[in-house]
């Protein structure tokens, strides 16, 4: 099989001998489970992808590192809405097992969520030919009724929304009815300050939408108003829904985004997410390259603050191959750092090479090789996070006396409403040094002792987190 497919993988040529249905088979994934194209997957309504790859493909790696069968899986899958299968096929016979874990270009089954067959010499000999594969990657989209939505995916459109909207073009809605079903969250999840977010939405039955209603919810909390989208949902149809940004008050969040129109059915109106505080950093990095064989044409980075003012830099061919490079730099704390990272061919950095910084302390801030694939953006923060809201709902007053402090400090708070309350005190690095749960506090003025004899001298957070948000003091402590 591989010196069938060899000359042509480079190129990843068009296949020939299309068919109009799809050949039933069976294949084994590397944990054992069997998986039946048309009795698992086509007879119960869902689409499936098939990727015909082998391990020494660049091409197929580079389709492989993309990200993008990972997250039409995580969507889609059977642990999303499971509406579409994917299934990875090496059609190569000859291909050690040991090369699907790490031979070759990498590992093609460290986190990859989707079932992988390193298929038999009589596997290979069949099921590729059955397919017209004359050229890998192949990766077949064959739709529930069997026929061939899309002989080969891979290509210039490659991407989520391609992929995605191809898949679900073969799966009919309902006739009846009125049904919008939340498919997928597909916003951030990481910032310094927040996040943009956006759903994907498909209308499942027959009533045409112009107009929908959404809310934003973190930590069981509705941010803002109720968001209004206007467009053309008609039967079937996708939808990606931008609905602004939300704010990230702290290390971590539970988002659920909500349709707010009613329909047929509720049990499909909603789809969840965690958010995360970027990283934090002290104002010294280190930013280490290990290169592969084509990272110097291949491979450039950024790094800029939130003014826009480039910290580091490399076009492409200005980092070597196989390099390993190894520059420290003084940053200013209270900024939020971007760092873009391009691979022109869309498999990042391969043969165990990465792209990593951390910070004085040890803190790994990035640490990415293959997942770079075609693109990288990630946040982290120099210093502690100070936030400018306040929880007007329920803290009437907060403060903390004395300022500077040397061992003992008073906490005074003021509350509007009954609230289960709780002091975080957190340093410069943005590590919490001090927690006292203080229960349920009544409406009014209260006071709360803390000692601080054992904190080191310098720059602290007192937090006070209630059930409506957090205030926030700057203290000093001498």
């Amino acid at each position: 099989m591989k010196k069938i497919i060899l000359s042509l993988c480079l190129f990843s040529l068009f296949v020939i001998n299309v068919q109009a249905q799809a050949t039933d088979f069976t294949v084994t994934d590397l944990d054992g489970n069997d998986h039946s194209l048309y009795a698992d997957y086509l007879d119960q309504g869902k689409s499936v992808i098939i990727d015909f790859s082998a391990t020494w493909c660049g091409p197929c790696w580079a389709a492989h590192t993309s990200g993008v069968m990972e997250e039409v899986y995580e969507a889609f899958g059977p642990e999303g809405s499971d509406d579409i299968m994917i299934l990875m096929l090496e059609v190569d016979d000859a291909t050690p097992l040991d090369d699907l874990y790490g031979g070759g270009f990498g590992n093609w089954v460290e986190g990859t969520p989707y079932p992988i067959s390193n298929l038999t010499a009589e596997q290979a000999g069949t099921i590729p030919s059955a397919y017209g594969v004359t050229g890998i990657p192949q990766i077949t989209l064959v739709c529930p009724d069997g026929s061939i939505g899309v002989q080969t995916l891979w290509g210039n459109q490659w991407g989520f929304d391609y992929v995605a909207n191809s898949a679900f073009s073969c799966i009919p809605a309902a006739s009846t009815g009125s049904d919008v079903k939340m498919m997928a969250y597909r916003g951030g999840e990481d910032g310094c300050y927040g996040t943009e977010t956006s759903v994907l939405v498909r209308n499942v039955a027959a009533v045409a939408y112009t107009e929908l209603e959404f809310g934003i919810f973190r930590d069981g909390q509705q941010v803002g108003d109720n968001i209004s989208w206007t467009g053309d949902l008609g039967s079937a149809m996708l939808a990606t829904v931008d609905l602004g940004s939300v704010e990230i008050l702290d290390e971590q969040h539970d988002l659920e985004i909500r349709l707010l129109t009613a329909d047929d059915d509720d049990t499909n109106n909603s789809v969840n997410a965690t958010l995360h505080r970027s990283p934090v950093s002290t104002d010294m990095i280190t930013i280490e390259i290990v290169g592969d064989n084509w990272t110097g044409a291949e491979t450039s980075y950024v790094l800029t603050d939130e003014n826009g003012v480039i910290i580091a830099s490399a076009a492409v061919g200005e980092i070597p191959n196989n390099a390993n490079i190894s520059e420290d730099y003084t940053i200013d704390l209270d900024l939020c750092y971007t760092l873009e990272v391009t691979d022109s061919y869309g498999d990042g950095i391969s043969q165990d090479g990465y792209f990593k910084i951390t910070d004085s302390e040890g803190a790994v801030l990035v640490d990415a090789g293959g997942s770079i694939a075609s693109f990288l953006s990630t946040d982290f923060h120099a210093g502690a996070f100070v936030l400018d809201t306040e929880d007007f709902a329920t803290v009437a007053e907060f403060g903390v006396v004395p300022n500077p402090v040397y061992n003992d400090a008073t906490i005074n708070i003021n509350l509007i409403n009954s609230t289960r309350a709780q002091i975080d005190v957190v340093n410069a690095l943005g590590q919490v040094v001090y927690q006292q749960n203080l229960g349920t506090l009544a409406q009014g003025a209260s006071t709360h002792a803390i000692n601080m004899n054992r904190l080191s001298a310098g720059i602290y957070f007192v937090n006070l987190r209630t059930e409506t948000g957090i205030s926030t003091e700057r203290i000093i402590k001498q």
